[in-house]
């Protein structure tokens, strides 16, 4: 119960995180004539963040061991998938200082770690526990 619970509201968490950040606390570069490639990423990470949301929800939701299990995986890679639209797939401003590269993106990377950390620990635990 209480990791289920546990894990949930991390996920919950990061995924208001991805969806709220951008557009508040952690801004990408203002939008001026021209849509630069980090508006695109912050796009792209609102839905992975949405994506996170319900897997909050599912996890809270689910008492089997094992959907719990494939969620956590499942959020492995969608962790490794936050890490990569600002790293490879879409990126950001060109220049060094932008708020895009300066600010958001590292925070991007640090909540995609933390996602891939908690996950991996929970599949562990999880399996341990199916086995």
């Amino acid at each position: 119960m209480k990791n289920r619970v546990g894990i949930g509201i991390v996920y919950l968490i990061v995924g208001v995180l991805l969806i709220v950040g951008p557009q508040t606390f952690i801004p990408v570069c203002p939008q001026g004539e021209k849509i630069m490639k980090c508006f695109w990423t912050q796009r792209a990470e609102l839905g992975v963040g949405i994506l996170f949301i319900a897997s909050g929800v599912c996890v809270l939701l689910a008492k089997s061991e094992l959907i719990r299990f494939g969620i956590s995986i499942s959020n492995v890679f969608l962790g490794v998938l936050t890490f990569l639209i600002p790293a490879v797939l879409i990126g950001g401003c060109k220049k060094l200082d932008m708020a895009c590269r300066s600010i958001t993106f590292p925070i991007f990377y640090v909540i995609a770690s933390v996602v891939i950390i908690i996950s991996l620990i929970n599949c562990f635990y999880l399996r341990k526990k199916i086995l």
